[in-house]
Formats: C-alpha cells, structure tokens, sequence
C-alpha cells in the first residue's frame, strides 16, 4: 500500500469518525445532556474515545461475550430440556415402579389361587375316587326308582281303568282327577263301611199298620225306601221336606217331614238296626 493510500484511508476513517462522534454528540443533546461530561459519556458508551485497536479489541470481546452468550442460553436450554426429561424419566420410573408392584402383587394373588385351585382338584380326584362304588350304587338306586315309578304308573292307569272303565259305570261315585288319592280315601271308607255292617241289617217298616217294607244292608237304603213310599201318598207338586229323629240307644230312627208351610209331623216309618247273629248260641235259645 503507497503512502498517498495510507493517508487516504486514514483520511476516510477519520472523517467517519467525526460523523459518528457528531451523530451520538446530536441524539445525546437530543436527549436533553448538554453537558461536557455527559456528552463525553455518550462518547464513551459509542466507543469513540478509544483508539482504533482498542475498539476493535473490544468489538472483539463483545462478540465473544455475545457468542457465549448464546452458547450460555443454548447450555441453560439444554440444562432445562435436560431436567424436564429426567422429570419425565422420573415418572415413567414411579409408574413403572407402580406397575411393577401391582404385577408382583397379582403374581402373588395368582399364584395364591393357583394353589388353592390345586389343592381343589386334588380334593375333588380325592372324592371322585372315595365316591366311586356310591356314584355306582346311586346310578342303580336311580335305575330301580325309574323302574318302580314305571310299574306305579303302570297300576295306576290299570286301576283307573277298573274306577272308570271306558264301556261301563264307574265304580265310584265322582269323577277321576288327576290323583287317585280320593277315588282310594273313597274305597277305604267303603269298605270299612261294609266291614261295620257286617252282620247288621235295617228293617224299613210302618209299625202303626203292621207294614214291613223290607231288609236292607244300609241304613241309606232303608230310609230310601220310608221317604219314598211316605212321598206317594202327598199329593203330586208338594213340598215335602224329611228329616230323620235318632234314638241311639235304641237304635231306631224315626221320619218326620214338613209339607210346605205346615209344621213338623211324624209319619210313623221307623228304620231299626238289627244285630244279626253269625253262629247259633244254644244257651240263649233256652
């Protein structure tokens, strides 16, 4: 570089630096500092009262000094994104801890249950063992049950038949339900019925005119027959109401009957029990 260069350049910053000493010297006065000392501040703070080595050193370590600055912040973001992922570390570590512990906890309760149900099947091959000759002995228990309940239904279809046969009476005084029970409680009455009468008639009879109607088996039958030879002789349509007057020491019954709005007359038919004797007792014949 020649000297005329040199100067030229010289010449040039200089007069850059005169405008910018005049242009911070404006805006400080601007500002209201007119002083001496504060115009020289605003000099200083613009870095004009230096030597040009000195700003340019300066200049320098700002640069630096901003530099690492944003170094800095990039470090303090860093720091920052560091700790909120430790933070994220930290939780995913608690719940990982929690669900850690509740799957031990359920390892433990499933292994607890798998004991038990152990423990339940060897009970059970226990029992299917000792139960064996009884599940054997239930099954033909339950064989012979089916077979008996067969021949009970059996009977009873056959003794529905003989109560009511299909082309006769029936043999009792009612229709068949679905249980026999009362067509039975019927014929045991019966029969014990039959086995009182055995050896005892009732004589029907109308003593006052010496009439015997007859001997009869039952007492129904014989007050049958009073009732129905004491109504032929009301005249036809009449009301006639009966009733029957027990002497059970003697054991005679005597009919009575109310005719419409007339009073309670007797009729004089008698029916009387006679004991009749099954073998012959020679002492009482003397």
């Amino acid at each position: 570089m020649t000297e005329q260069t040199t100067r030229h350049t010289s010449h040039g910053m200089r007069t850059q630096l005169v405008t910018t000493a005049a242009d911070v010297i404006s805006r400080a006065m601007q500002q209201g500092r007119t002083l001496p000392a504060a115009l020289a501040v605003a000099l200083d703070s613009a870095r004009l009262l230096q030597s040009p080595d000195t700003a340019a050193e300066f200049e320098k370590l700002q640069r630096w000094h901003e530099e690492d600055g944003r170094a800095m912040e990039v470090g303090r973001q860093q720091r920052r994104n560091l700790r909120a992922r430790i933070a994220e570390l930290e939780a995913e570590r608690h719940t990982a801890n929690e669900s850690l512990s509740d799957a031990a906890e359920q390892l433990r309760a499933d292994r607890d249950r798998i004991a038990e149900l152990e423990a339940a099947r060897d009970q059970l091959v226990r029992w299917h063992g000792e139960d064996s000759k009884t599940n054997t002995t239930l099954v033909a228990r339950v064989d012979r049950y089916r077979a008996e309940l067969t021949a009970l239904r059996n009977d009873a279809l056959s003794m529905r038949g003989s109560l009511a046969p299909a082309d006769g009476d029936r043999k009792v005084p009612f229709e068949l339900g679905e249980t026999l029970t009362p067509a039975v409680d019927w014929l045991i009455a019966r029969v014990a019925e039959l086995e009182a009468a055995q050896g005892t008639v009732y004589r029907a009879e109308h003593p006052d005119s010496g009439i015997t109607l007859g001997h009869y088996s039952t007492a129904k039958a014989a007050r049958d027959h009073c009732e129905a030879t004491e109504r032929r002789s009301w005249p036809t349509g009449t009301t006639l109401a009966f009733d029957w007057i027990e002497d059970d020491e003697d054991r005679v019954a005597e009919l009575v009957v109310t005719a419409g709005q007339n009073d309670e007359s007797a009729t004089g038919y008698l029916v009387t029990a006679l004991e009749l004797d099954s073998e012959y007792d020679a002492d009482a014949d003397q």
